[in-house]
């Protein structure tokens, strides 16, 4: 299927078996459940459906995306996002969007960066590569693994970063909300270097609030904290030789601060549990 230019499919373009094709006109609907790939680089007014084959997008989408098998995207999506288990949605430029991200497969931001999500929430795998950026209003680690890569950022522009699984973060990258970040009971960051200065930073240019339930660990390297006020009743570990600088205060009310690295508290420390 080939639909070029000015051509118009106004009804739903049903894609099956092992064919592909590309459209740099209108289409309403594409439904793609074919071994095969389709692209589009023109305007797809009222949704996608990726059920089998490979589904490329280089133009715009209305109405969001639904993917179970694989889609590579970079242009415009307008409307909810859906990468089911089994799915792969690979960024392969800069993609700008308007609505909810769900991911439940895998989801690479790779060839450019994924900003304007509303909220994010994860239940499989993220990898954010090598100096990308991936940004949403709210975040929401459920379960699974996001992977900050090598100078990258994971950016809350909205309120609140809420993390229940693993943040994994690579040398120089940030870790960012507008809001308050709160790694929860079965949340662990863990800032593995090797080397570098990583970022962790809530409420944005002002003092932040970031609460640790969970594990937050500096495998190598050092951390800065932006300004903010951190409570913790779990566990803190940092390596030594490494440095965690750049908290206002630091309050423990449980569990363990431990590790041969320094930790810097510029405006006090108080402890009313735990062990240090």
């Amino acid at each position: 299927v080939t639909n070029n230019g000015t051509g118009n499919i106004l009804g739903t373009l049903s894609n099956t078996g092992a064919g592909g094709g590309s459209s740099s006109g209108t289409i309403a609907t594409v439904a793609h459940d074919s071994t095969g790939t389709f692209s589009s680089s023109g305007l797809i007014t009222n949704g996608v459906t990726v059920t089998d084959g490979t589904f490329t997008n280089t133009g715009t989408i209305s109405n969001g995306i639904t993917n179970s098998a694989q889609v590579n995207a970079e242009g415009f999506i307008d409307g909810a996002m859906e990468n089911q288990t089994g799915g792969t949605f690979t960024v392969t430029g800069a993609l700008v969007t308007s609505d909810t991200f769900n991911n439940a497969g895998t989801l690479d931001v790779d060839g450019g960066d994924l900003t304007g999500i509303t909220t994010l929430t994860n239940t499989g795998d993220v990898t954010i590569a090598d100096g990308r950026t991936l940004e949403a209003a709210t975040i929401t680690n459920t379960s699974g693994t996001v992977s900050v890569g090598v100078g990258s950022t994971l950016q809350g522009t909205g309120n609140t970063l809420n993390n229940d699984s693993t943040i994994d973060v690579a040398t120089n990258g940030v870790v960012t909300d507008a809001g308050a970040i709160n790694n929860n009971a079965t949340g662990v960051i863990n800032f593995n270097g090797p080397g570098g200065t990583a970022t962790l930073n809530a409420g944005g240019a002002g003092t932040g609030t970031i609460t640790n339930a969970g594990e937050i660990n500096v495998v190598s390297g050092n951390v800065t904290v932006g300004n903010d006020d951190v409570t913790t009743s779990n566990l803190i570990d940092v390596a030594a030789g490494s440095t965690m600088s750049g908290l206002a205060t630091l309050e423990q009310t449980g569990g363990d601060i431990q590790g041969g690295g320094t930790i810097d508290v510029t405006g006090g420390f108080t402890q009313s549990g735990g062990t240090t």
